[in-house]
């Protein structure tokens, strides 16, 4: 993914007008951003269960819970929140 796909898809979700966005896009600090946020598509952020005393979701030591670079649960791996 290019700083240009990166930079389209910020626009699609913060569903700005185009003038609006022609600003932003052509601000040397959102060029930084756009730039750095290619380099953090590589990563997640994960965060395991250590503790878990009456959860009333059923979470347990050892379940994760996993998340994108952009803030967002990821749902298509194996997080269950009610197994044992």
């Amino acid at each position: 993914m290019d700083k240009d796909q990166i930079a389209e898809i910020i626009w699609k979700r913060l569903g700005l007008e185009d003038q609006d966005w022609s600003i932003i896009e052509k601000n040397p600090q959102f060029q930084q951003l756009f730039r750095n946020a290619i380099e953090a598509s590589k990563y997640r952020l994960v965060a395991e269960v250590i503790e878990s005393q009456g959860c009333h979701s059923g979470q347990v030591v050892g379940q994760r819970l996993i998340f994108d670079n952009s803030g967002n649960l990821v749902t298509k791996e194996k997080t269950c929140f009610y197994s044992s």
